[in-house]
């Protein structure tokens, strides 16, 4: 407590506070500064950056997450997104844990009322990629078999699910907007 008397004690950095409330904002910023150093340790889940985009695509960099926001910003979306788990991304998908090497994903999906989701997956190969990008056929015709009789509208975002794959990469969105999708896709690996 002694190292915050110079931020809230007289002629301190928060002295016109008063001294609750100055050493409460002292406490917050202290806080607010241990939060944003401890954000750093642990920014993703590979605990690394960007990776590069195999297949000649001119050293770009590609982040799953970073696509996946820029889909559940620029997409409207009906039902709420919220991020899968590992194990039920791997459910979902058919994925065997012993079968294809996921680098990296990100996945949101909907309440289950709606077809509508997002996955961006990174395979560790240009054929580990190819296999994503079956799965991700997969999950789609799954999901047509499923909304069939449950919720059939939901059948022509399935239609004109957005699936891309570039290099090690694959981008799958269901929703409303394909059009929009498919551009922030495609402007995204440029």
């Amino acid at each position: 407590m002694r190292g915050m008397e110079k931020m809230t004690g007289r002629g301190g950095l928060l002295s016109g506070l008063g001294p609750r409330a100055g050493a409460l904002a002292a406490w917050a910023l202290v806080l607010a500064l241990a939060l944003a150093g401890l954000a750093g340790c642990f920014g993703g889940k590979d605990g690394g950056g960007d990776k590069p985009i195999g297949g000649g695509s001119g050293g770009q960099e590609a982040d799953v997450e970073a696509l996946a926001a820029e889909l559940l910003a620029g997409v409207a979306f009906v039902d709420t997104l919220d991020a899968v788990s590992e194990e039920a991304f791997r459910a979902m998908y058919g994925i065997e844990e012993d079968g294809v090497e996921v680098e990296n994903y990100a996945l949101y999906a909907g309440t289950g009322a709606t077809a509508e989701e997002v996955a961006v997956m990174e395979a560790a190969d240009e054929d580990g990629a190819k296999a994503l990008e079956e799965a991700a056929r997969g999950r789609i015709e799954a999901q047509k078999d499923g909304f069939e009789n449950y919720n059939s509208g939901e059948l022509a975002k399935l239609d004109a699910a957005v699936l891309v794959r570039k290099g090690r990469y694959v981008a799958l969105c269901v929703s409303d907007d394909s059009a929009e999708a498919e551009r922030i896709i495609e402007d995204y690996f440029k």
